[in-house]
Order: structure tokens, then C-alpha cells, then sequence
């Protein structure tokens, strides 16, 4: 995702990764119709896909006629090519797939931003109460959808060189802090991002986004990286959000967060809606 108005950890675009968690071009078919492959989510989860621009651009753009008006324009006003093709993807993945589980035309999909920039469904599809996000990073994009909740992702791509400690020290909590200076280099740097990416989540899934500093939120019961595949969701009391780690290939961190009932992740791989 594009962090405007503060630091990211990959503000600078690396190569496209060539590793995909799924390949959205073998969805296959002309999107101009009816898709009858329906996608089924359970509303006790909260569902997560990933594609990668290296595997998925080239399809996205060649069915850019799903995208209204006003995304295909705002497409138009990225100066990098990468930007461009990351954000065309990402709206292609989320008319494709809220089409799927909808059963509406994805062009026919209409959506509303609201006070703090959070895309939302309107006119049909709206009474369905389906939530989504959207996120991205060096050519992945990943698409969190939930019914009746509040959700959140955000995916950062591990760059190998970062002064994390500082970058920590300016945006984290003390405690947060001292959990990353306390491990050996190359752990310190995976925890760091998934402090960012856990906190980006919850933010997002709380609406407020890049409006809110990420010291409001802490992660750090998650006091080393081997931990944030054995325990459970961290919880955000004031916020009544839970927060899970998405565990992604290629050199990505990634979280998902939602508010609501107690919940599971459902994560993706894009093949299963394959026919």
C-alpha cells in the first residue's frame, strides 16, 4: 500500500516479484459477463487473496473495462507504469471477486470512499453488508473481504537494507522498541515488519488509516517472530479489533484485522476459484 504523509518501509518500488501467492489471470473468462463461478465465504472468517503484477498485470489491463470511469482516469495520473499496473490489478481483483460472491456484473459494481478514504460498496451488492480491503507492495496486492465487519490488510515487502531501529524509535512504542533491539539483526528486521503491517491492519480496519499514528496501537506482545505463528490473535481493546499475521511467500509480510465476533483467516491462494 502507498504510505502518504509517513515513512514506508518500501516507499521505493523493488523489482517485481516473479513469487505469487496465487495468479489471478487463471480465473480465465470474459469478466463483461456474468461470472456463474460463484465464491462462497463463510461469514465466521475473514477471507484473504493474493496475485502479483509479474503473473497478473497483463490480465487486469486487458479486461481495464470493468473499472469505471473514474478508476480508469485515476489510473491514468500514475507516472510509474508499476503504480499504474499495481492499482489496476487491485480493482480488477475486487470487482472479480466481489462479483463471484455477489453474483452481480463486476462492472456493474458501485463503490463510495468515505471521510477517511476507505473504499465501500453502494447501490446493488450494498444491503449484503460485504466488506473489503485492499492492499499493496512491490507488485503484490492483497484483497481481505468479510461480511458485517470492519476490516483491515496491509502487506509490506522485506527490504533488505533498513535502519529499522530507527525507523521503530520514531514510530513505535518504547516496549515495541525494545523487543527489536534485544534480537540478532535478521530477526529484529522480520519482527519489525510485522509490528508495521499488524498495526497498518488494525488502523485500516478501524478506518482511520494513515490519520492515525501507529504508537496508538500496540503490538507488543509479539516479542519474537517464531511467536506470531503459535499464538493467537492480538486484540486491540479500545479498538475491539483482532489482528492476525498472514504468512505470504516471497520475502512479504502481511496482516489482516477485523472487529466483530470472534473470527478465523481463510487465506487464498487465487486458484481455488479457478473452474
Amino acid at each position: 500500500m502507498a504510505h502518504i504523509g509517513r515513512f514506508s518501509p518500501v516507499a521505493a518500488k523493488t523489482q517485481q516479484q516473479a513469487a505469487s501467492i496465487g495468479c489471478l489471470s487463471r480465473l480465465g473468462g470474459s469478466p463483461t459477463a456474468k461470472d456463474t463461478r460463484d465464491v462462497h465465504i463463510s461469514r465466521d472468517k475473514v477471507h484473504a487473496w493474493s496475485a502479483s503484477v509479474a503473473l497478473s498485470g497483463n490480465q487486469a489491463l486487458r479486461n481495464v473495462s470493468i473499472l469505471s470511469p473514474s478508476e480508469r482516469k485515476r489510473a491514468e495520473l500514475f507516472r510509474l507504469s508499476s503504480d499504474r499496473v499495481s492499482y489496476v490489478l487491485g480493482r480488477y481483483m475486487v470487482r472479480t471477486l466481489l462479483s463471484r460472491i455477489l453474483g452481480i456484473r463486476p462492472q456493474e459494481l458501485e463503490f463510495s470512499i468515505d471521510q477517511w478514504g476507505k473504499p465501500h460498496l453502494v447501490g446493488r451488492g450494498a444491503e449484503s453488508r460485504l466488506a473489503f480491503n485492499l492492499a499493496h507492495s512491490a507488485g503484490q496486492v492483497v484483497c481481505a473481504v468479510a461480511f458485517d465487519r470492519k476490516i483491515g490488510v496491509d502487506i509490506e515487502f522485506e527490504r533488505e537494507s533498513l535502519d529499522f531501529i530507527d525507523i521503530a524509535r520514531s514510530y513505535f512504542s518504547a516496549l515495541e522498541t525494545e523487543n527489536l533491539m534485544k534480537l540478532p539483526q535478521a530477526e529484529g528486521k522480520r519482527l519489525f515488519y510485522r509490528y508495521w503491517t499488524l498495526k497498518e491492519a488494525i488502523l485500516k480496519a478501524e478506518g482511520c488509516g494513515l490519520s492515525a499514528p501507529l504508537k496508538t496501537v500496540d503490538v507488543s506482545r509479539f516479542v519474537q517472530q517464531s511467536s506470531t505463528s503459535a499464538r493467537g490473535p492480538i486484540e486491540d481493546a479500545p479498538r475491539q479489533v483482532r489482528a492476525h499475521p498472514l504468512h505470504l511467500r516471497g520475502g512479504f509480510a502481511a496482516a489482516i484485522a477485523a472487529d466483530g465476533p470472534v473470527w478465523c483467516t481463510d487465506s487464498h491462494e487465487l486458484d481455488p476459484i479457478c473452474p
